[in-house]
């Protein structure tokens, strides 16, 4: 019985791969990309050479559809996820039993939920080692993220985020990386980032800035109120979110 489950992902636009991969990575720990391709050439080639547990494909490669090449292949031998921008290929996705049916752009929530699914079938098809987190229908591990850097890929527990700061139609991740304070910027809002940093520990004290308040070193109050973290950085709390910011930290038992 295998631990990981050997993946290929085929997807005519290399952003779109990257980010699938992003996205595998940093949620799904059971899952191995082995290979990756653009091309109906590209999934033959692949599959004549390596082994498959499961394929995510997008369905319109270049010129092409990737049910002219599913027709002629022995899918039994791998399950498919869609990953896709088009919707209206629901149907041809149930006739060939895929596993499960993503619309771009892809979402935590989207690859958490498939994630699933996939666990689940290769677990009762006695394929996947089931985990006692699984037995117990949650994982003990302390989330993660993955942060990406020109060629490097940080995973970071959610713990480790000092704080979000908002920069325009980007935000600005600071965390910690083996003791040592690094910041990255990730092409997302603020407003969008937050739904990735969903912990009970996480507050948004400024339209600005969301801190992770178990890195919370003071709360300073002359006239204003700011936060020291832990890393001697200090952020600002708006005027209206004070009142709401102690009542939190008091529910928490952080502060009387």
């Amino acid at each position: 019985m295998k631990s990981t489950i050997k993946a290929i992902i085929i997807d005519d636009e290399k952003a779109c791969i990257s980010n699938l991969q992003y996205n595998l990575l940093a949620y799904c720990p059971n899952i191995d990309v082995v290979a990756t391709g653009e091309s109906l050439s590209d999934v033959k080639r692949i599959l004549l050479d390596t082994h498959v547990d499961i394929a995510f494909f997008d369905v319109k490669l270049f010129d092409d559809n990737i049910f002219e090449l599913l027709g002629t292949l022995n899918t039994a031998n791998f399950k498919i996820v869609f990953v896709t921008a088009y919707d209206q290929y629901a149907i041809n996705a149930f006739k060939v039993d895929a596993l499960d049916y993503i619309l771009k752009p892809l979402s935590k929530e989207d690859i958490l939920a498939c994630y699933d699914k996939i666990k689940k079938w290769f677990v009762t098809s006695g394929q996947l080692q089931e985990t006692s987190a699984d037995k117990q229908g949650h994982s003990r591990k302390e989330p993660t993220i993955a942060l990406r850097q020109g060629d490097r890929i940080y995973v970071v527990t959610l713990l480790n985020v000092l704080y979000l700061e908002a920069k325009g139609f980007y935000t600005k991740v600071y965390f910690l990386h083996n003791g040592i304070k690094r910041e990255i910027l990730i092409s997302k809002l603020l407003t969008h980032a937050a739904r990735e940093y969903s912990a009970d520990y996480f507050f948004r004290v400024h339209k600005s800035y969301i801190v992770n308040t178990r890195n919370l070193n003071a709360m300073i109050k002359h006239g204003s109120m700011t936060l020291e973290m832990k890393t001697g950085d200090i952020i600002p709390v708006a005027k209206r979110r004070v009142s709401e910011f102690i009542t939190y930290m008091q529910s928490k038992q952080v502060i009387e």
